[in-house]
């Protein structure tokens, strides 16, 4: 009879300790999904480029992305940045029916930073003067300003894949942790780089 009693009181102890993170996230989630897009997006209206510099990172949304805008006569040169994920880009882009001799490979770089000073040269040997820079949507805005910042003799400007709407701009877990890494990441290229959020691309 206690034991009923207690139960129509309150929570059993057990599932009231895996209510509350459950709850800490959702808020969490309910307060930075919606935020996350104005804090750390940015999309240009589509241009004329000397070429699209697809960074490495997230292949399965990027290359998707790069092909539309390739074939919708954006650019007509591919550069492929980032160490290791340009093969499954690049292999995505030709099945796409992107010429090979269309792309170009700098497969050297770890990061944003590096993905900028390391396509710099090759972007100059080409004459590739005004670029438009291919990445997700929470990646975007410092991508931007880190091309900008490293290499300002090239004209860069970004296109970016879409969050959802409105509450659902973060879609899945791996998604929030990329969401979570960049605020993290956008933290270390202000304070190490000069690379700061309030630089607005």
């Amino acid at each position: 009879m206690k034991e009923g009693v207690r139960g129509r009181k309150g929570m059993h102890p057990a599932l009231m300790m895996l209510a509350i993170p459950a709850v800490a996230v959702l808020a969490l989630y309910a307060v930075v999904s919606p935020l996350a897009p104005w804090l750390l997006m940015h999309d240009d209206p589509p241009g004329k480029a000397d070429a699209l510099v697809v960074l490495g990172g997230d292949p399965r949304d990027r290359t998707p992305l790069a092909a539309r805008l390739y074939f919708a006569g954006v650019a007509p040169m591919i550069l492929l940045s980032g160490r290791g994920d340009y093969v499954w880009v690049r292999e995505g882009l030709i099945e796409d029916g992107v010429p090979s001799d269309h792309i170009l490979i700098e497969d050297r770089s770890a990061s944003t930073r590096e993905n900028a000073l390391f396509s710099a040269p090759i972007l100059r040997a080409h004459g590739l003067r005004r670029i438009v820079i291919v990445t997700s949507w929470q990646h975007s805005a410092r991508a931007l300003r880190t091309y900008r910042r490293f290499i300002p003799d090239v004209q860069a400007s970004v296109a970016s894949t879409q969050p959802g709407r409105g509450w659902l701009a973060v879609r899945s877990r791996r998604e929030a942790r990329w969401v979570f890494e960049e605020f993290a990441k956008t933290v270390v290229y202000c304070a190490a780089y000069g690379v700061c959020p309030w630089d607005r691309p």
